[in-house]
């Protein structure tokens, strides 16, 4: 037997996204495509976890029939980067937080769907890696009503020409499949993305940092929820299997406005951040509460720098617990 020829080049490799209709049907051919700035991603492939049960007592070594496959059990995740356009962002409030108009908002009073398999849900993504299948016909790798999971915003003036960047995660319950699909046609975004040095003064318990980078993530667990038949294994739907954690860290010139934050540095009340252009319609986040989480200095190689971790809250003051989390605001 010969080797097979064929081959993937990995930068031939194309990502578009699918709006779906249904939890569990994929985006159709003729169905509304879009392709983000993306720059880096990982890959999945249809396969499911090997369980083994306990060896009997007086045996060494384990036989073939303790093992079993877990299709039952199976879920996907790939992670994604993207360059931070407005019209990513406000793709990825809506997967994220199905939050669909600004603020772009995580509020204490937050709930999940109700993802059920055949519902209708347009938060959920088809994903199309294009040249990304393993077959030489199916030559595509399509992941079904994939939900994100984690996305971590960030900017820093000594990388990716301080341009603002989205890290997420998708994660699916249905399994992967090797394909041939075509898109009859997709929008492209070509939008700019942000920058850090368009940001105005940004702010912790209102005292002015200088920043030298920050980042943002919001992160949550979500899990299949058993399964239908024993034929696709397809699962009943999604469900969130823990809460929000919203964290994030500021590095910043350290200077007289360390001093000043002393008090919730020490364990004093929340404060609340804003990182944002001077015209916050554009851009501009802002944690209404949060606390700060063992800040340290870092020894530069010009001058000292402070690191500020922190977690966001929300205000549990506000009626009925709605204070925000985290708040955002893009255009143009």
């Amino acid at each position: 037997m010969a080797y097979e020829t064929n081959f993937q080049p990995s930068k031939e490799v194309n990502l578009v996204f699918g709006t779906e209709a249904n939890l569990g049907t994929a985006t159709v051919a003729g169905g509304t495509w879009n392709q983000y700035p993306v720059t880096d991603f990982s890959l999945e492939h249809p396969s499911v976890p090997l369980e083994v049960a306990a060896t009997k007592s007086g045996k060494l070594v384990r036989g073939d029939w303790q093992a079993v496959h877990r299709p039952d059990t199976a879920s996907y995740s790939v992670d994604v980067t993207f360059k931070g356009t407005t019209t990513t962002i406000i793709m990825l409030m809506a997967a994220l937080f199905e939050s669909t108009s600004s603020a772009y908002k995580l509020q204490g009073t937050y709930n999940p769907p109700n993802w059920k398999h055949g519902g209708s849900f347009t938060t959920p993504k088809t994903l199309l890696f294009e040249n990304a299948g393993s077959d030489n016909t199916n030559m595509d790798l399509l992941l079904t009503s994939c939900v994100c999971t984690s996305m971590t915003l960030s900017q820093d003036g000594g990388t990716e020409s301080g341009q603002l960047v989205a890290s997420t995660t998708w994660w699916t319950g249905y399994q992967p499949t090797e394909t041939a699909l075509t898109p009859d046609a997709y929008t492209i975004d070509v939008g700019q993305p942000k920058s850090i040095f368009d940001l105005d003064e940004p702010t912790l318990n209102s005292e002015v940092l200088q920043v030298m980078s920050w980042s943002i993530t919001a992160a949550r667990s979500v899990e299949r929820v058993s399964y239908k038949d024993t034929s696709t294994f397809v699962p009943y739907g999604y469900a969130m299997s823990g809460d929000w954690e919203v964290t994030g860290e500021l590095v910043v010139k350290r200077d007289d406005s360390i001093t000043d934050l002393a008090s919730p540095m020490k364990g004093g009340a929340a404060v609340s951040l804003t990182i944002a252009e001077s015209t916050a319609a554009n851009f501009g986040i802002t944690c209404g509460t949060v606390k700060i989480d063992n800040s340290k200095p870092e020894v530069g190689e010009s001058f000292l720098t402070q690191t500020i971790p922190f977690q966001a809250f929300y205000n549990s003051d506000t009626a009925a617990d709605a204070g925000d989390l985290f708040s955002l605001t893009i255009a143009n």
